[in-house]
């Protein structure tokens, strides 16, 4: 089992859109696709906390039933970091594209 997470965060909203500063459309559009990027990332990462917690259950459970009954199944408990990465780059890569299809008027609200 990991011994830590790393926890991925949106960069800060860039310096130009600031209080005081007229917001063009594309700043709305930025602003409106890092919100739903950081919306993303916060149901990703509670849903896999959600999925870790309960692998961890099962396996303190087949543990648990192990000592009494035979050896622990092989299986993965916890994703590896080079997973965490892949998913994180897949929803990067998600937002990235459904900006792209928003500016150029193929995507819908």
């Amino acid at each position: 089992m990991a011994l830590h997470t790393t926890f991925y965060v949106p960069a800060p909203p860039p310096e130009r859109i600031a209080a005081g500063v007229t917001l063009s459309q594309a700043d709305v559009e930025e602003i409106r696709v890092a919100l739903a990027s950081r919306d993303g990332l916060l149901r990703m990462y509670q849903g896999l906390l959600v999925e870790k917690e309960q692998r961890l259950r099962d396996f303190m459970s087949i543990k648990r039933d192990a000592l009494s009954n035979g050896p622990v199944p092989d299986f993965q408990v916890v994703l590896s970091s080079r997973s965490w990465g892949a998913i994180l780059a897949l929803h990067r890569l998600k937002y990235r594209l459904w900006s792209l299809a928003r500016r150029l008027g193929l995507a819908r609200s």
